[in-house]
Order: C-alpha cells, then structure tokens, then sequence
C-alpha cells in the first residue's frame, strides 16, 4: 500500500476464534487493527484475542499497542502479551504509550529478555546521551541489532479527561466530553453535542459533568488548565468537521490536563476511518 501499511483482512477461521474471544467486543472481530480499549479491564479476553492472531497462518506478526487503560493494574494489558510471546517463536512487537510507564516497568520486570533494560523512564535531557550509549552497549551483549532511538517527552500528573467523537447515520458527527483514563470507570458520565459546535457548547458541557470537580483542585492538588481543556473542545471539533464523512468515530483518551498555564497533553488516541 504506497504511503502507508497494508493489512490482512481477517479470515473465516480467525473471525470465529476472534468472536469467541471477543464477548463484549464481537463488533471489533472483523476488524484489522482490533481496539481492545476496554478488553484491558478482562485480562483473559487481550490474552486469548493476541493468542488467536499469533496462532494463525495468516499473520507473520502482531503489534500490540498497550495504551493506558490498563495503567491502574499494568498485569492486565502486559501480562498477557508476555503469556503470548513465551509460546510463539513469530515476532511479536509491543508500543506501550509514554505515558503509561508502569507497563513499561511491568514488562521489564517480568517480561521476555527483549523487554529488559531497553527503556528508560525519568531521564533528564542532560542524560539522555549517555543512556542510550548505555543501551546500545547492554544491546550489544545481547547480540540485538538497534535500528534507532525513540525520544519521548514523559508527562506527569494532570486530570485524565476523554474527548471523542462517534457519526450517526441520521443526525451526523456528535462530539463527547468526559472524564478519562480510570476515571471513566468511576464517574461514567458524558456530555454530548452535536456539531457544529457553538461558542456556548464546550463550558455548558463542562458544567454537566459530575467529574468537573477534578479539575478544580481536588484534595489539595492544582487547579486544572481548564481554558486549554476548553480550547481543545473546539480544536478537536474542528477537526472532526474538516475530515468530513470519511471519518467514523475519533477518541483521545486521556487527554491530560495539566495544572493552569501548562496545557494538556493528549496521551492516547484511537480514529476509524470508513472504507
């Protein structure tokens, strides 16, 4: 596929092993990638969904993304990749998201060796140099060939909020506000509107959110960047609007919003696109 990765459909076989697995995601099975976002809350479904696409004759390789659902307990998103990998000689490649490094550490503790020291956390820029150099050494004395360096800017603290974006056949692109990361799962509230936005829309559905506390230094902690939170609303609704029909559903989470003045950072994200 010139300009981009071209992608085995799923076949007959692997899309009743996919469906089996899948229980509450089944809708996800004909899928290539499949989001498993929420599987991470159900380590047996991540394990047994990685475990049907290795297993088939279909795939060379799988690429895991572990993103940050799994960030209150890293076993459930890494625990079964690293089942996985012991059991398969085909390569199995996992991007854990730079801002969920406790998986990271997860992995490197009790992960396969290709895990072990090949990521470093909380690096000053000073230092960064000379951890490298330290990695390249270590990849060398484990006869591991480096194809290069990802450098990644590591955030830490800010509210985890959830932007998101789903089309409707009848009233079109609606566009979502709501807590993110964990706290999606405690709050479980969402604010709704359909697009385009107006001016007025982003605070009123700020205001209608019971985790809005959060953001207003809660236990001690900050005042959030709610005007950046704000600003993102309309710059994300914007760009929903600018990729018109082809765009079928669109998430960041989380979306960080650091203390006020700092900005917010999105961590996480997820877009499909219609065929």
């Amino acid at each position: 596929m010139p300009g981009g990765v071209g992608v085995v459909a799923q076949s007959g076989g692997m899309l009743g092993a996919l469906l089996s697995a899948l229980v509450g995601e089944a809708a996800m099975a004909d899928r290539n990638p499949i989001d498993l976002t929420l599987a991470n809350l159900r380590g047996t479904t991540y394990r047994e969904t990685i475990a049907a696409l290795v297993e088939s004759p279909s795939y060379d390789g799988v690429v895991v993304v572990v993103g940050s659902s799994g960030l209150e307990d890293p076993s459930l998103a890494a625990a079964p990749v690293c089942e996985v990998v012991a059991a398969t000689e085909k390569p199995v490649v996992v991007y854990v998201n730079p801002y969920a490094m406790n998986i990271v550490s997860y992995l490197n503790r009790v992960g396969v060796p290709a895990f072990k020291g090949g990521v470093r956390t909380g690096v000053p820029i000073a230092d960064v140099e000379a951890a490298c150099r330290e990695m390249e050494l270590l990849a060398q004395e484990r006869d591991v060939e480096l194809d290069g360096w990802l450098i990644q800017e590591q955030v830490s603290g800010g509210t985890e909020m959830l932007l998101g974006m789903i089309r409707d056949g009848q009233l079109g692109a609606a566009m979502v506000l709501g807590a993110g990361g964990t706290a999606k799962e405690v709050f479980g509230d969402s604010a709704l509107r359909l697009l385009p936005l107006r001016v007025s829309d982003p605070p009123e559905m700020l205001t209608e959110l019971r985790s809005r506390v959060m953001l207003e230094g809660f236990r001690g902690q900050r005042p959030a960047d709610v005007e950046a939170l704000l600003a993102a609303v309309q710059q994300f609704a914007r760009l929903i609007e600018g990729m018109g029909e082809q765009l079928l559903e669109a998430e960041i989470n989380p979306l960080l919003v650091l203390p006020r003045g700092e900005g917010v950072v999105a961590a996480d994200g997820l877009v499909v696109f219609g065929q």
